[in-house]
């Protein structure tokens, strides 16, 4: 009788909580998303020059397998096309 209120006590507490994480926070959203929506008005990037931009591989096999190996070759060849 005993282990039978613990389980019904720990599953009480397990729905609250799945409860309470399905709830709706819609006014703290609205204020995230304002202040958000400011900070991006605000800041723009400027173009950054990728030319010098070097990287390394190590494969771990033959590019010619036709497995991990030659799919990171084509990556590897479309970014040097582009």
């Amino acid at each position: 009788m005993k282990q039978r209120k613990v389980w019904a006590a720990a599953f009480a507490a397990v729905a609250m909580f799945a409860v309470a994480a399905c709830g709706s926070d819609d006014a703290a959203t609205e204020e995230v998303t304002d202040s958000t929506e400011a900070a991006t008005e605000e800041t723009t990037a400027p173009a950054e020059d990728y030319s010098m931009v070097k990287a390394a591989v190590v494969y771990i096999g033959v590019p010619g397998d036709a497995g991990w190996t030659y799919q990171h070759e084509q990556g590897i060849q479309f970014m040097e096309s582009e």
